[in-house]
């Protein structure tokens, strides 16, 4: 009995130095975890123009085996290579040398999970297997909707069952969700009101708990599992944005703190408009999108949109409290609205200027410069369109598709020049609207420095 002791203090002690060494993996497996359970609900994915019960769902699959390899790979390098030798040793000895009576033992053993080593090896044991079957569905010609539901029902079951590493255990995990700023939490401590309290600390844990999913996207990425990771940390996003909203109306009203109330439906308000722009405009029908560069842009617009929104949440509810906080004081990068909106400004100056020289092109220079223009749409449409502001996005996004599709089917030139001039007339407006904005009241447009940007883009036209 000693000796059995001492064999489940080392055991535990492993897992609470893997815990230190590997905490940014073990936050990326918690949030992995709940958007492979979070992925196969319907209402979390990207909008789409198919019905899912009519679709195949190829792609969708894709994105959950490609979630499996990455929890996978992130469980081997949390074990150690001596106990990964030990575990494929162990399933050895069950398939080859184990009568089924000592079989059943040593499962029964394993599937107790009465040790966190033995609850890692049961995940594991479980996503090689999850693995497997998802690849055999792939093998199929199409993918139909049941067999996509099927496999989540499993995954889902799974998780919740292992009892050390089921993200779903605890409402809040003390691991990894926390509010990791020392002056929000200094203004936490200061409410007096305990209702108020406890429902703002809650919101602020919303907030850095998305903060904290947003980190663990490799945004940059090309490769097919980061991006389709990127995917599936959005199906959480979606839920995790619901959750909070859903809050906000059950609980902050009982502050009996209207200013509160008001700010906290402010802010729902500006959420759901915003995770409308993401789910509704930049990640729908995603898998139509023909390359891996095309789905990295929306991957980085739809990021920055709820990077930006919660950040800006965040400053908003703590100045409540503390008014002259400033977002840098909270955030190591952060950019104003102000910032936000003077950019907006001079890159849809220069897209305006541009469209209008595309206009004015002689048969001899219209090619280049249409090559051009679709080169400053591209910067536009992947660090710019995340500014704008819902309402806007659609025409945007309408025209931009329009002029390139356009210019790059070999469209008939009138009927694409028509095009740029209700774009020209469309950017006219949207310019003036820009400019009205209060936070750029006194910041006037700096011509020049738009206009030079202008000359590095048609410099390039020969």
């Amino acid at each position: 009995m000693e000796t059995d002791a001492k064999d489940q203090n080392l055991e535990v002690n492993w897992i609470d130095i893997a815990r230190d060494e590997h905490h940014g993996l073990f936050s990326e497996l918690d949030t992995l975890l709940k958007a492979l359970d979070r992925f196969f609900i319907t209402e979390n994915l990207p909008a789409s123009r198919f019905s899912f019960n009519s679709k195949d769902m190829r792609f969708e699959l894709e994105t959950a085996k490609n979630g499996i390899l990455r929890v996978l790979s992130i469980l081997e390098a949390i074990v150690p290579e001596t106990n990964r030798n030990a575990y494929w040793f162990q399933k050895f000895a069950e398939d080859k040398l184990l009568d089924n009576r000592k079989r059943d033992r040593m499962r029964a053993g394993m599937y107790k999970q009465d040790t966190p080593e033995k609850g890692l090896y049961v995940l594991y044991d479980t996503f090689i297997n999850l693995k497997s079957l998802a690849m055999d569905i792939l093998r199929n010609q199409d993918i139909l909707f049941m067999s996509f539901k099927n496999l989540g029902e499993i995954i889902s079951k799974e998780i919740r069952e292992n009892r050390y590493f089921n993200p779903f255990a605890l409402e809040v995990n003390p691991d990894f969700d926390f509010i990791s700023n020392d002056k929000i939490t200094g203004i936490v401590r200061c409410i007096e009101d305990k209702d108020a309290k406890k429902a703002v600390s809650v919101l602020f844990l919303h907030m850095f708990r998305i903060l904290r999913y947003l980190k663990t996207m490799d945004h940059r990425s090309l490769n097919m599992v980061a991006i389709h990771c990127s995917l599936l940390v959005f199906s959480l996003l979606k839920s995790e944005i619901d959750a909070f909203r859903n809050y906000i109306d059950k609980f902050i009203p009982k502050t009996k703190d209207k200013e509160l109330e008001m700010l906290a439906q402010s802010l729902a308000y500006q959420i759901s408009m915003e995770s409308k722009r993401v789910f509704q405009q930049e990640l729908k029908d995603i898998s139509e999108k023909k390359n891996n560069i095309q789905m990295r842009g929306r991957i980085e617009s739809s990021r920055g949109i709820l990077k930006n929104l919660v950040e800006h949440a965040t400053i908003q509810l703590a100045r409540h409290w503390q008014p002259n906080l400033k977002g840098d004081d909270v955030f190591e990068v952060f950019i104003t609205k102000t910032a936000q909106s003077l950019k907006l400004r001079e890159d849809t100056y220069v897209l305006n200027r541009l469209v209008s020289e595309a206009i004015k092109a002689g048969d001899a220079t219209r090619s280049g410069v249409f090559s051009m223009l679709m080169n400053y749409m591209e910067y536009f449409e992947n660090f710019t369109f995340k500014l704008l502001r819902y309402a806007d996005y659609e025409q945007f996004s309408g025209l931009f598709v329009s002029i390139q599709d356009g210019y790059q089917g070999g469209e008939d030139i009138k009927k694409l020049m028509d095009t740029c001039h209700q774009f020209n007339i469309y950017l006219d407006a949207t310019l003036g609207q820009i400019s009205q904005r209060a936070d750029l009241e006194g910041k006037p447009l700096d011509v020049d420095k738009a206009e030079d940007i202008v000359k590095q883009y048609l410099s390039s036209v020969t």
